[in-house]
């Protein structure tokens, strides 16, 4: 089997088909949870306004890459 491709183009375009924009949403969000870190404001509330806020973009991201799979 060596050297033979495992996954055909399209399989592999449904299993990776949105990973960057996963990435992106997920990079996005752990950006502004290290700026609340950098400014010493880890409290609940920031953190929870801070995921609220992601929310829908992580819902998208990742609602897609769910239903490929």
């Amino acid at each position: 089997m060596r050297g033979e491709e495992k996954l055909s183009d399209a399989e592999r375009a449904r299993l990776f088909g949105n990973l960057e924009e996963v990435l992106a949403v997920s990079g996005a969000f752990l950006n502004d949870l290290d700026a609340l870190s950098r400014d010493g404001n880890l409290e609940i509330d920031s953190v929870c306004r801070v995921f609220l806020e992601h929310l829908p973009a992580i819902q998208a991201a990742y609602s897609r890459y769910c239903v490929q799979h």
